[in-house]
């Protein structure tokens, strides 16, 4: 994983976590008295034989890094963008 997302490994299940938890983000931004008790990965086997389920931890403190993060680099570019040489 990248700054500021360093500390979580990056494996999928991970990746797939972090996914989850900005969705659950989301909808909390969208409904704030919305309770998340648990997120849930089901993986279904393409075989068809047994569903495997996953219970992810929501990583709340990450998302908002990383938002964080990337409100700033994203003020920080248009603030480069503003200072560049106009060309004739």
């Amino acid at each position: 994983m990248k700054f500021p997302l360093t500390s979580i490994e990056d494996i999928n299940i991970k990746h797939y976590t972090l996914q989850l938890s900005i969705y659950a983000y989301m909808l909390q931004q969208i409904n704030p008295n919305l309770e998340i008790n648990k997120l849930i990965i089901v993986h279904f086997n393409p075989k068809g034989i047994k569903q495997k389920i996953y219970v992810v931890d929501y990583l709340k403190e990450e998302v908002e890094k990383l938002l964080i993060y990337y409100k700033k680099q994203y003020k920080l570019d248009c603030n480069k963008e503003k200072r560049q040489k106009i060309v004739y």
